[in-house]
């Protein structure tokens, strides 16, 4: 996850910056909520998610002189096999956070178009990626372990564990 959400996105978001400035290209990364908050349970990918975004940010500033646009797209869950493979049950989507990868991939697009350096798809998302700057870190810890822990993945039927 290390190697896909820093080391692998770092280099691709700067390998064709040449050719990106002379033909007026950009980068769209993906994100996600997750890069807002702290993960207990998930730590790995919610640092990843904000190395993604932290990058990003920065790229879009440092590369908007060379004509080179650079957007973050921060979508809440996106019902995809992610979950099933992650060990998810249903209930860790949340229907009010949820929206498609075609309306994902639309909101990304239209952002990127506008030069946007963010976009959360969904006011649900946009107010609870806001909340973490006006809330106490450790409440925040607590509150996102919390939810961690209700939505733990779970091991295959069967499966004893080791």
């Amino acid at each position: 996850m290390v190697d896909l959400n820093a080391r692998l996105l770092t280099d691709l978001s700067l390998r064709f910056v040449a050719s990106l400035r002379r033909h007026g290209g950009g980068v769209i990364n993906i994100g996600s909520v997750a890069a807002f908050f702290p993960g207990p349970g998930m730590a790995v990918y919610f640092a990843g998610k904000a190395y993604v975004l932290v990058l990003s940010d920065a790229l879009h500033r440092e590369l908007a002189p060379l004509g080179v646009k650079v957007t973050c797209v921060c979508p809440g869950p996106v019902p995809t096999e992610f979950q099933a493979r992650a060990g998810l049950g249903p209930e860790a989507m949340t229907p009010m956070m949820t929206r498609s990868a075609e309306r994902i991939a639309r909101d990304a697009y239209d952002g990127f178009m506008r030069g946007k350096r963010l976009v959360v798809p969904g006011f649900v998302n946009k107010v609870a990626t806001a909340l973490p700057r006006f809330l106490p870190r450790a409440f925040v810890l607590r509150a996102v372990a919390s939810y961690q822990m209700k939505n733990a993945p779970r091991p295959p039927a069967g499966d004893t564990g080791p």
